[in-house]
């Protein structure tokens, strides 16, 4: 969100998120009276685990949904070696188990399962490898942390309970 939006419009975006929660125990919350907030953004394989769809809604991007894609680097020198593990890895076994999961899979051998019409965020090798990523990662952490330990603090105890 930071590349998105830069760290001021993060800011603004953060000053109205209620509180910061783990994209697991967001689908826990969503639709209950417990939950904190009425948007989560949160990962597609998180977010369609949300058990109240009568009342909550998955909705996918037009410009790119968070996934989570398993995907691995081999050094030149190890790829004859590691060959058992690549094929299994990139293989249409582990390839359905994952779809089926929510998490797209990288392999040839079967479709991807993603919704008719989606796209998936990237941030691009260009901007994970520049210099500056990791101090505009700290920077945003920073931001987070400023707001929701405030928020935090002044929340009702049932808005940690897990329904």
């Amino acid at each position: 969100m930071a590349k998105e939006f830069g760290l001021k419009g993060l800011a603004k975006l953060v000053a109205n998120v209620p509180l910061l929660l783990h994209s697991a125990q967001m689908p826990r919350l969503a639709g209950t009276d417990a939950s904190p907030g009425g948007i989560y953004i949160a990962p597609w394989s998180m977010a369609d685990m949300c058990p109240r769809r009568k009342v909550t809604e998955v909705i996918w991007p037009e410009d790119g949904a968070l996934a989570y894609p398993l995907w691995l680097t081999v050094k030149a020198s190890h790829r004859e070696t590691l060959d058992p593990l690549l094929r299994y890895f990139y293989g249409a076994e582990l390839g359905r188990y994952l779809n089926v999961n929510r998490y797209p899979a990288l392999t040839p051998d079967c479709p991807s399962g993603l919704p008719e019409g989606a796209k998936l965020k990237w941030l691009g090798w260009d901007y994970i490898r520049h210099p500056a990523t990791g101090r505009i990662i700290k920077a945003a952490s920073q931001i987070f942390v400023d707001h929701q330990v405030t928020r935090a603090l002044s929340l009702p105890e049932e808005a940690y309970l897990c329904a």
